[in-house]
């Protein structure tokens, strides 16, 4: 599995890269309640990197 350093916060865009996924997606996962909410920093978007990390640990043990 690859290696993926990520900060406190991480951007719309950097998560979309880790899933290898469009940003709408992440987006629409995020409204529907299956993919974790980002917070609001002044006018930027920010996903918790610990939430993002939580989420794909519970996702590789339901595999």
């Amino acid at each position: 599995m690859e290696t993926i350093t990520l900060s406190t916060y991480s951007t719309l865009k950097e998560i979309s890269q880790l899933f290898k996924t469009d940003p709408t997606t992440i987006a629409r996962w995020s409204k529907s309640g299956q993919f974790p909410k980002p917070i609001k920093i002044g006018r930027s978007v920010r996903y918790k990197t610990s939430e993002i990390k939580a989420f794909l640990e519970q996702q590789q043990e339901g595999k």
